[in-house]
């Protein structure tokens, strides 16, 4: 029971706390109002058991707004910062202290006061050195409260709770003695039963999203409902259906039958299988996005309860093909999420042409907020969004692990990820879907073993690998013998475009795909384009665009002899149709995934033509060990795919197999998983902000005011692009470079119209070794973003990669 309370105070009268500013319409925003939603709504959230602790945490997680000098600073609308946080946290611990609590629930108290100290930042380790409260305590900030007005608060709504002391000073002159408590739990806390299903920040999530959505006015939406899913499936069926009627006329009816029987053998699997962990390793060209669709519709149709889909995939294009796939096919909205992303206007019609599924939105950054937290019933996202809501590094990303809760989720290309974590990815899809009543679908033509994961159950097989005679050969791989220079891959390619079709060549490094393309395209009797991630965004845009033109209906046969010169990022998420293929050697996964652009469809008679060969420099050296670092999985690939020899597709599937066991039995992933156990031991920062890729050293972004060629200055602009610079009334490219560092501008803007420009700005930006930016940009160290000095600099046909140099390592690890 709260006790009673007495005494003077030098605050605010708390029912006249604001929590923010008064809404565009004049609506107030009373602090008391939304402790008491947030309480409510992390309740709502919590799972058995733990309510209480959540409502109370909810309760006080913004208590430290009624200080007189933060409501102060709110109506001048700027002042010095004034830290509240941990006048919240504090007050928790000590609700909880003093009682005698089983072990489950003092660890949920420790993990709750870090949370709330913690609600605005980084998520810090529970440690017995790091106290919570500690980093912005403040002995004044006592005085500043209307303590009696906040015990009466507190009373209403708990009138059974812990007690409080009679006045605010008694409670802080406890901090020395709440300090050793804090330290006492720690050190004395067993381990508990399950170390690995305590890891995950999931006290944060919804304390987070219970926070944002009130503070947002969003009202939390939990997916898609049965009969939606229903409808979607028919419309599915129907798309798959006049698909597989078209690709028969184009003349790959062959291919479309194997694929139907081996779809077929998954959906029976699927409906059979008990997962919650599910493995389709496919071909790749065997439709396995339109059939994961079609799965994850299947099941939520048959739920009784809505459920979301999210849709993960590792590459911004590929998110945003998949999200048009999904609703040309399905007519449903799509929730498309990456960095360069923007909320849907709520005001607009849904895009796929059904009827509305948005959550309610009142203000106008709630549509953000609705993007942020995957508020959708279908959401297509990155793989690096989806690290930052398992594994957060703030814990304002780990709002987004509510949206997951009994969620289908589809992992695309997961092999794409960085070596060392892929085991901690399936541990923690394996730790969510036993968490949150998730399924999980892993899906890939690649998929590695899971050594050292500890599963709660065996993955569900949805389907083994075709054998050679259920599937066509539509590849030959030949592994060629000697060193290949420039001048042998471009006189092979451009052979072999004019004697097969369209040709494709894969290389490791930004500044060897250059290389080679300005080779090729020195032949006036072949055309020739160059993709890689030296070139903005809109401009690689373009550059497939202008591919898909050339390929004309699909089948690799161009009015003209075509080539296409690219690093890895043709690899997955850029669905192209060649007839021939060129890779430098890489590791074995990358080859395959590289090989599946090789008539893809089967149309054509006899198998495509897919050469891997041993690319030398004009130095002599070998760039493949500036991508693929890691020496065990370039021993094991040269092993397993020896110069001299030739395999099918599907022998080279059968080989990867053993190729992963090999890799894996000598890079034990043991370690890593490690961190697991650490996390639920306190240390967070084990698995805070782990990233999906390797990350690029040395790199900062460039601007590069450039949307054509000469000729045609404008050419690649694109509608939603011209909408942004329209919409902001920026005269030039180069003024938008201006708005970025005028104070004036980018600070006047809400969260929705600087996620808008920033946006914007994305679409010109390129990320470049340092040593090179020193060269081309005006080079202010204080800069985050540096821009291109001379725009004649930037080449309509290779970005910027002719000034990436050959010894600067860093020229290797951007696709």
């Amino acid at each position: 029971m709260v006790t009673g309370h007495t005494g003077s105070h030098g605050g605010i009268p708390f029912r006249l706390c604001r929590a923010r500013p008064d809404g565009a319409d004049g609506r107030p925003a009373p602090l008391a109002a939304h402790l008491a939603a947030v309480g409510q709504e992390a309740e709502a959230l919590a799972p058995s058991g733990q309510g209480t602790f959540l409502r109370w945490a909810g309760y006080l997680h913004d208590l430290g707004k009624a200080r007189a000098s933060w409501q102060r600073r709110l109506k001048a609308g700027s002042g010095p910062r004034v830290p509240h946080a941990f006048l919240g946290a504090y007050v928790f611990f000590a609700l909880f202290a003093g009682i005698s609590l089983p072990a489950a629930q003092r660890r949920l108290v420790l993990w709750l006061t870090r949370d709330l100290a913690c609600h605005h930042g980084r998520l810090d380790d529970v440690t017995e050195e790091q106290v919570p409260w500690e980093g912005g305590w403040e002995a004044s900030a006592w005085k500043e409260l209307d303590w009696a007005g906040i015990v009466t608060f507190l009373q209403q709504a708990f009138p059974d709770g812990p007690a409080l002391p009679d006045s605010a000073a008694t409670l802080a002159a406890r901090e020395t003695a709440l300090r050793r408590t804090w330290r006492n739990w720690v050190m004395t806390l067993p381990s508990p039963p399950d170390p690995l299903r305590e890891s995950l920040p999931w006290s944060a999530a919804r304390l987070v999203a219970a926070d944002r959505f009130h503070a947002g006015e969003v009202s939390p939406m939990p997916g898609m409902t049965p009969e939606q899913a229903a409808g979607a499936l028919s419309r599915l069926r129907r798309y798959l259906a006049e698909r597989a009627a078209t690709m028969t006329a184009q003349g790959a009816g062959a291919m479309a039958e194997r694929r139907s029987r081996l779809q077929e053998t998954v959906r029976e699997g699927w409906r059979q299988a008990d997962g919650p962990l599910y493995l389709l390793q496919a071909p790749t060209g065997s439709g396995k996005t339109l059939l994961a669709l079609e799965l994850a519709l299947e099941r939520i149709a048959r739920s009784s309860e809505p459920r979301r889909l999210i849709y993960l995939a590792p590459f911004i294009n590929l998110v945003t093909d998949v999200a048009q796939v999904v609703r040309d096919a399905t007519g449903q909205e799509v929730l498309e999420h990456h960095h360069l992303a923007l909320p849907d206007d709520p005001s607009e019609p849904v895009k796929g042409g059904a009827p509305a599924v948005r959550p309610r939105v009142e203000t106008p950054d709630g549509a953000l907020l609705v993007m942020d937290a995957w508020q959708a019933p279908v959401v297509v996202s990155t793989f690096n969004q989806f690290f930052r809501a398992l594994l957060p590094a703030r814990a304002q990303q780990a709002m987004r692990m509510v949206a997951l809760e009994k969620a289908l989720v589809v992992v695309d290309e997961p092999q794409t990820l960085a070596a060392p974590v892929w085991a901690p990815l399936v541990q923690g899809l394996e730790l969510l879907a036993a968490q949150a009543g998730a399924e999980i679908l892993l899906m890939s033509a690649t998929l590695p073993p899971f050594p050292g994961v500890r599963l709660s159950r065996p993955p569900a097989v949805l389907a083994e690998p075709p054998p050679p005679e259920a599937w066509p050969a539509r590849y030959r791989l030949t592994a060629q013998e000697g060193a290949w220079s420039v001048e042998t891959v471009a006189r092979e390619a451009v052979a072999a475009a004019r004697r097969e079709g369209a040709t494709a060549v894969i290389l490791n490094t930004v500044a060897d795909a250059v290389t080679v393309y300005e080779a090729i395209s020195a032949d006036p009797g072949v055309q020739a384009v160059n993709l890689h991630g030296a070139m903005h965004p809109l401009h690689k845009a373009h550059q497939i665009r202008r591919v898909r033109e050339m390929l004309g209906d699909g089948t690799g046969q161009p009015e003209r002899p075509l080539v296409v010169v690219s690093t890895q990022v043709m690899e997955a998420g850029v669905d192209l149709n060649f007839r021939s293929l060129f890779r430098a050697r890489a590791v074995l996964s990358s080859m395959v995934q590289a090989a599946g652009r090789a008539n893809r469809h089967g149309q054509a008679g006899n198998p495509a033509d897919v050469r891997v060969f041993d690319f030398v420099r004009e130095d002599g050296s070998d760039s493949r060990v500036w991508v693929y670092r890691n020496r065990v999985y370039r021993e094991e690939t040269d092993r397993w795919l020896p110069p001299g020899n030739a395999w099918t597709e599907i022998e080279l599937v059968t080989r990867l197999a053993s190729y992963y066991r090999s890799v894996f039995d000598r890079s034990p992933q043991t370690a890593l998983l490690d961190r697991f156990r650490k996390a639920a031991s306190g240390q967070w920062s084990e698995l805070a902000g782990l990233e999906p890729f390797e990350q690029v050293p040395y790199h900062r972004p460039v601007f590069v005011p450039v949307a054509g060629p000469e000729q045609d200055p404008l050419q690649w602009l694109d509608e939603p692009t011209q909408g942004l610079i329209d919409y902001f009334a920026i005269p030039s490219l180069e003024a938008i470079y201006d708005r970025l560092y005028d104070r004036g501008f980018l600070g006047g803007l809400g969260p929705v119209d600087r996620r808008r420009f920033l946006n914007l700005m994305g679409k010109f930006t390129v990320s470049m070794p340092v040593k090179t930016l020193q060269i081309l940009t005006e080079w202010n160290p204080e800069r985050e973003v540096q821009r291109l000095v001379d725009v004649r600099a930037y080449s309509p046909t290779t970005g910027l990669g002719r000034w990436v140099r050959k010894e600067d390592q860093g020229e290797a690890i951007f696709l």
